[in-house]
This record gives structure tokens, C-alpha cells and sequence, in this order.
């Protein structure tokens, strides 16, 4: 048996708005949505869950019908979806009473419910969100019925306001696997049983590494899992370390090398490090056209000929003032002394 595992897709979130590459990112989540649909068809998955937050707020009654079209089309796949903390099912919820495809199973009701496959010989439990926030924790005392079954549970939450869970509880509850929505970060809350699948893609610049879908195959009464990398775009960290005969120039090349050799979808926050010519100012705005770069970290520090300056500024106040510090090896004192340089270099200026 094959399951496909997702959540926090979050169709109609605009990631990055106002960004230059934010124009787009609106439309990659369905993109992303409809080639994961794709690579469902293509794999022939038994099952495909998703774990809550399908959708990034209360969906519309056309967007319902847009994400039903693409599950009825599916040609072997079940699926089994519910509401999460940011679609639930409020008073107006077009959610209430819409009509799926035979082969989707939504969990409408507040409290757990489940839905079995006996072709399959599954049995998966689970419920929806009615309210943004639920702080009981409703996971932790539910338990499959024993008949034979495999049993998921499919669950969404995992902090204080968005139904807190005890891990030791749900390790000993009887489920086989538990498909876990919420957290956008993927990871393993218990090894071969327990999967958060994070964001199918990243949606925010706190979510760093890679992203994907979940991939169950349950053969020889083992689940073996794997997080398939699928998203078009990561946020990622570059460290780019500076000389004291660099340029703008070569600093802005060096940066666009990097950033077309890491890959130029991905968004990235940028530090610069390392000492730099005194007369280099680090122009962040140039810096930031080199590519999807949210944000330019200058942690540079200014380097100082001391022999030149004490050279230049003989008998004034910045040659008493450096040879104050001879012969010092603090860190700090160092970095008093080159912090003093600057302020007087400046208090001379015209």
C-alpha cells in the first residue's frame, strides 16, 4: 500500500508580498497543489491525506470546487482531507454540506469520527477544526477499534492553542501511522509512526530547509517512509565572507555567483562578514538586486592601517590615540580602538 502524506498547503496565502518574486508566489502554491496531484496519478498512491490547512483561510465556494475537480480525477487514489486552524469550518463555511467526489472522504464533524476502506483494509480516524484556536487535548485518548485493520489517525495541531498532544499517549493509542499537519517544518515526532509533513511549500521566511510531501510505503507490515523534496522554492542562509581589497564590484559578483550556483528561486537572507577597506561602504540595496534577497545582514568590520594613520596623523590626536593601544591584544580593546578611529576620522571630516 502507497499513502501520500500532506498539509499546509495554504492556497491563497501570498507569500513575500511586496517582494519583487512575491508577485508570483501566490499562484505557485496551486501550481504546487496541482503537480502534487500529479505525482499522485503518476505513482498510483492508494491513499492521499492531508492533514489540515488545505487552504490558507475559509476557502470559496469556486475554490472547493477547483481542489474537488482535481481529486475526482484521480484514477486509483483515495482521499481523505480535513479542516485546519486556518480553514475551519465556521458559521458560513462553504465546507458545510459541499458535495465531494466518491473518492474523497472529508471529516466534517467537530469531534472524531472515522471512515473505512475495506478493500484496502484501512480505517482512518479523524475530525475538523470549527474554531481557530483549540486548546483540549483531543488526540491523546483516541484509540482504533480492533478489527484488523490498518489504522491512521489524521491530526493537526501540536502547540498550547491548536490541540496540544501527549507523545507518549499517541506512541501507545494503537494507531499504525499518525499524519500530521500544522508545523511547517517536516519532521519525524516518532520514528516510522508518528510524521509531521510540514508545508508542501515554505510560506514564510521562518521556514528554512526543505520541503515537500510525505511518501508511506507499508509493505511487510513496516511503514517506510520518506520526505520527497518537492517545492519549487527554499529559504536559505548565505555567509559571504569579505577582503580588504574587495570592491562592490567584486563583492555583488561573488554574491550572484553564489546565489546562481545555490540555486536563484530560492529567498535568501544574506550576512556579510570580515574585515573590510576603511573607505568600503557596503551598499545594501545593490547587494539585494543580485537576487531573491530578503535581507542583508552587514556584520563587517572596518580594517585600519595603523602604521599609515599613525604615518599620517604624526603629533595630532588620532597618533596619541592609536599608540595609546600598543601593543594590546584584547579583543575588546581592539575593537575600542578601531571604533575611536572611526570617530575621529569622522569628527575631522570638513
Amino acid at each position: 500500500m502507497l499513502i501520500i502524506h500532506t498539509a499546509d498547503i495554504h492556497l491563497g496565502a501570498n507569500p513575500d508580498a511586496g517582494e519583487p518574486w512575491g508577485k508570483n508566489r501566490k499562484e505557485e502554491l496551486w501550481d504546487s497543489f496541482e503537480k502534487l496531484i500529479e505525482a499522485v496519478e503518476v505513482q498510483k498512491a492508494d491513499l492521499l491525506l492531508i492533514a489540515g490547512d488545505l487552504f490558507h483561510r475559509p476557502p470559496l465556494l469556486r475554490e472547493l470546487r477547483e481542489v474537488n475537480d482535481r481529486f475526482a480525477n484521480l484514477s486509483h487514489t483515495k482521499v481523505v482531507l480535513m479542516a485546519g486552524n486556518h480553514d475551519y469550518i465556521g458559521a458560513n463555511s462553504f465546507y458545510k454540506g459541499f458535495r465531494w467526489a466518491e473518492n474523497v472522504h472529508f471529516f466534517e464533524n467537530d469531534r472524531v469520527e472515522s471512515v473505512e476502506f475495506p478493500e484496502l483494509k484501512v480505517d482512518i480516524y479523524g475530525f475538523s477544526y470549527h474554531s481557530k484556536e483549540i486548546s483540549e487535548r483531543l488526540y491523546d485518548d483516541v484509540k482504533p477499534e480492533d478489527n484488523g485493520f490498518y489504522h491512521i489517525l489524521l491530526a493537526h495541531g501540536g502547540d498550547e492553542k491548536h490541540i496540544p498532544y501527549t507523545k507518549e499517549k499517541l506512541a501507545k493509542s494503537g494507531f499504525d501511522y499518525i499524519a500530521f499537519g500544522h508545523v511547517h517544518k517536516p519532521g519525524m515526532i516518532l520514528p516510522g509512526r508518528i510524521v509531521m509533513a510540514g508545508s508542501l511549500e515554505p510560506t514564510d521566511h521562518t521556514c528554512y530547509g526543505t520541503h515537500g510531501f510525505v511518501r508511506i510505503e507499508v509493505k511487510d507490515g513496516k511503514n517506510h517512509i520518506a520526505l520527497i523534496p518537492f517545492a519549487k522554492r527554499e529559504y536559505k542562509t548565505l555567509t559571504l565572507e569579505v577582503a580588504t581589497n574587495d570592491t562592490m564590484g567584486s563583492i555583488s559578483r561573488r554574491l550572484g555567483e553564489k546565489v546562481t550556483e545555490v540555486g536563484e528561486d530560492n529567498i535568501y537572507d544574506v550576512i556579510v562578514s570580515g574585515k573590510r577597506h576603511a573607505s568600503l561602504e557596503i551598499m545594501v540595496e545593490k547587494l539585494k538586486s543580485t537576487g531573491n534577497i530578503r535581507v542583508i545582514m552587514d556584520k563587517t568590520e572596518k580594517y585600519y592601517n595603523y602604521e599609515q594613520l599613525l604615518e599620517e596623523y604624526e603629533g595630532r590626536l588620532l597618533h596619541r590615540y592609536i599608540t595609546s593601544f600598543e601593543g594590546t591584544e584584547n579583543v575588546l580593546e581592539k575593537k575600542a580602538l578601531d571604533y575611536g578611529i572611526e570617530a575621529i576620522l569622522e569628527a575631522l571630516k570638513p
